[in-house]
């Protein structure tokens, strides 16, 4: 199987943003725009729950949380449970409205699990904004640093590529549940279908859940390996995938003969870029998710009008596109790819 080490793609607008993460991790910050005076802005409280707060992704984001609160002189801030977990998430989303905070800003765990208690902070008056929550009917605005869609056929061309568009695959997301992962693998499958016939969906096990566990990953994919020996490819939507992934094709030494694509943080997937158990990596930064949820939330209270190209003040999400599907989806362009040539660069 012909493997290909794919240069550094980065979507336009983020080019150089990534460089070596925040000045709170000793390196640079993504560029942003110059914010108005503080003064100008009441002091509203806008809170932000991650999925995990405690985990590489989540402690990069609060980053961005934190800055945006720094730039505008608002209290802004990050809270989410000490793992991924769908009950604790909840109840943290249930004392936030209690304290009748002026903005949440939300990545679920599990899009049907908070969508009730969303629907009773809006009956309060409370802004929600979601990332990673396109699923979610009781918001103002979803915002994703991209189309969910392109960002499924973006992994799967990845895929295809080290698979030499042949061969059998399977897909793995963090659950059933969440709406984002699963959109992502719905289409990467029907983009497969369409550009690279002759790749195959592996039937029997189509979509493989994780639990946003690396260690879970690990195992699931050690037996699929073992049951079905000519499996090709592997792509997975959440970040804790990749790596239990590749842990997993490395100790069954079928690194030339499964290729591995998807969601993956620098810190996390270095080991593996570096011994060529994956070749790339795609995603995001989480510093802007951040940033750019607090300052979308801070535009709605204010009362300005959300459009197509509006600019947030952070790289990424400098023109805002509104979803085709739903003009309370927002998107970015934040993209990218990252391989051994470049991963020393990036600091999350």
């Amino acid at each position: 199987m012909e493997k290909l080490f794919g240069k550094k793609i980065l979507a336009g607008v983020l080019c150089g943003v990534l460089l070596a993460g925040t000045a709170a991790c000793g390196g640079k910050e993504p560029e942003k725009e110059a914010p108005p005076a503080a003064d100008t802005k009441k002091d509203y409280e806008i809170v932000v729950i991650a999925k995990n707060a405690e985990s590489q992704w989540g402690i990069r984001q609060e980053q961005g949380v934190n800055q945006f609160a720094e730039d505008m002189g608002i209290t802004a801030y990050q809270k989410g449970p000490s793992k991924v977990d769908a009950s604790a998430q909840l109840q943290l989303l249930e004392d936030v409205i209690a304290q009748e905070v002026d903005a949440i800003c939300i990545v679920p765990v599990d899009v049907e699990a908070v969508d009730p208690a969303l629907q009773r902070a809006r009956e309060a008056g409370i802004v929600v904004i979601a990332n990673e929550g396109v699923g979610i009917k009781n918001k103002d605005y979803s915002l994703d640093s991209f189309n969910n869609e392109e960002f499924g056929r973006f992994m799967m061309d990845s895929l295809a590529e080290q698979m030499g568009e042949t061969g059998t695959y399977t897909t793995m997301v963090g659950s059933l549940s969440n709406g984002s992962h699963n959109i992502w693998m719905d289409a990467a499958v029907e983009y497969q279908k369409e550009k690279y016939p002759n790749m195959q969906l592996l039937e029997a096990d189509p979509r493989i859940e994780s639990a946003d566990n690396t260690e879970t990953a690990y195992d699931r994919t050690k037996e699929l390996l073992k049951k079905y020996p000519d499996l090709n490819g592997i792509i997975g939507a959440s970040s804790a995938d990749l790596p239990g992934i590749a842990k997993a094709v490395e100790e069954l030494q079928k690194i030339d003969q499964v290729a591995i694509a998807g969601l993956g943080t620098p810190g996390k997937c270095a080991q593996y870029l570096e011994d060529g158990s994956l070749l790339e990596i795609c995603g995001w930064d989480p510093y802007q998710t951040g940033y750019a949820m607090c300052s979308l939330a801070v535009k709605i209270l204010d009362g300005e009008e959300v459009k197509e190209g509006m600019d947030l003040g952070i790289e990424g999400y400098t023109s805002i596109t509104v979803s085709e599907d739903s003009p309370n989806c927002l998107e970015g362009a934040g993209m990218f790819k990252i391989t051994k040539e470049d991963v020393s660069e990036y600091d999350f």
